[in-house]
């Protein structure tokens, strides 16, 4: 996925128990949350952890800065 730093990438993640049910598992106000890069302009880490600890929940991205 290639992404502009400057743009927001917006995701959710939920359990799937049955039939027309899930659940948020990052419990977000909202149907997503929204993970930016432009902070990481300056250092451009390869790993960036990002937590969630209403949900005891931790998400790496894995990124490639272009040259």
């Amino acid at each position: 996925m290639y992404l502009k730093p400057e743009l927001s990438l917006y995701f959710g993640l939920a359990d799937a128990d049955g039939p027309n049910v899930g659940q948020d598992l990052t419990y977000s106000a909202g149907d997503y949350v929204e993970i930016g890069f432009l902070n990481y302009l300056a250092t451009k880490p390869t790993t960036i952890t990002y937590t969630f600890p209403a949900a005891n929940l931790e998400f790496k991205v894995f990124v490639e800065w272009p040259n």
